[in-house]
This record gives C-alpha cells, structure tokens and sequence, in this order.
C-alpha cells in the first residue's frame, strides 16, 4: 500500500503579506504588473499590494464582507463579490481607486465568486448562493442572462466557485456536483455587438 504523504511536500512560503484584520477570503494577481496583487477579506476591505516590497500600497473598503474578487487585463477594472447580494467594480488605477465605480445587483443570496471573460472588457459573470449564475455587460446595470441549475440536484443549492474560459462558464457548489454552461459567443469584443 503506497504512503499518500510520502509524494506531498513541505514548503515554505517566500514572503507573508499582513495587514488584513480577519479572514482573507479571496486573492489574486494583477495580469498587467506582475509584482502587484489584490485580495479581499471579512474586513470588507480590498487591499492592493506590492509583493516586492510586501507594501499594502491601497486599502478599499466597503460596508460587507468581500467574498470573492477577480482582476480584468482588459479593462484594467477588479471585481468583487459580496455578502450583501451585490458585485462592486473598483478602478485600482484611479487617484480615487477607493470609490466604488459600479454597483451590480440581482442576486438574491451572497456572491460567492466573480469571473471576468477572457475576451472582452465589458462582461463579467457572477455566481451566488441563490444558485444561479448572472452574465452582465457592464455598461449596463442589467444582467444579460441569468442561468439556472439544469437538474433537480443542483435547484436551490449554493454555489461556490466559478471560472470562465473561452466560451464556458464553470461553476461548482453545495451540490457537489460541477456545473459548466455555454455562453452565447455573441457577447464579445470582437463583434462589437451588444445585447438589450
């Protein structure tokens, strides 16, 4: 019988970051400047940081827990999911990047995780405890869609996690179970069309 420890391995981290009270919930690196990251917590503060010099170079902060929070190359803008049912838009490039620029709601339970697409500088998906996915075009305080769960197991379960790739959204949640859906290739950049 083959030890499972045996293949796992230690290793220190390279650098710690502090400076958030409580939890850190979410994370992620800036796709434009390498030695810039950005993480969220139950301090309902967005801190921006230099990893090089371990700097908390901007804090942000809300009225609720950050649960989520995701970077866009295209639009240079972060978005963050919450726990009081909205999607915030912050411009971390702004003299004022501790404004919230946009406020997205329409979910009905927690936003569990945001994913920008991976082509275009305007949408953006949600997932929430609500159990469904929201697209949206951000010029536009509407979603575009909403996707429900398909079967009876995943109706009414949580969801948790999300990830956009080319044209499919992938979600995961209570359910225990992955969901991955389609999205319509014509919200995109490249076609330059829009959606009423």
């Amino acid at each position: 019988r083959k030890n499972v420890n045996a293949d796992i391995m230690t290793k220190a981290a390279i650098g710690t970051l502090n400076g958030h009270v409580g939890p850190v919930t979410s994370v992620c690196f800036n796709a434009d400047q390498e030695s810039q990251i950005f993480s969220g917590g139950w301090d309902h503060s967005v801190r921006t940081w230099d990893v090089a010099s371990g700097v908390n170079v901007m804090t942000s902060l809300c009225d609720k827990v950050v649960l989520d929070i995701d970077y866009s190359a295209h639009s240079r803008l972060i978005a963050t999911g919450h726990a009081d049912r909205s999607v915030r838009l912050w411009d971390p490039r702004s003299d004022d990047s501790t404004v919230v620029k946009l406020r997205l709601s329409s979910h009905k339970g927690f936003v569990s995780s945001v994913a920008w697409a991976p082509n275009s500088a305007y949408m953006l998906a949600s997932a929430s405890h609500d159990s469904t996915i929201k697209v949206w075009d951000i010029r536009s305080r509407t979603p575009l869609y909403t996707v429900y769960a398909a079967n009876e197991k995943d109706k009414g379960k949580k969801l948790l996690g999300l990830d956009w790739h080319k044209s499919l959204l992938l979600a995961g949640g209570e359910s225990g179970s992955l969901r991955i859906h389609s999205v319509n290739s014509q919200y995109s950049d490249d076609q330059e069309q829009t959606s009423a």
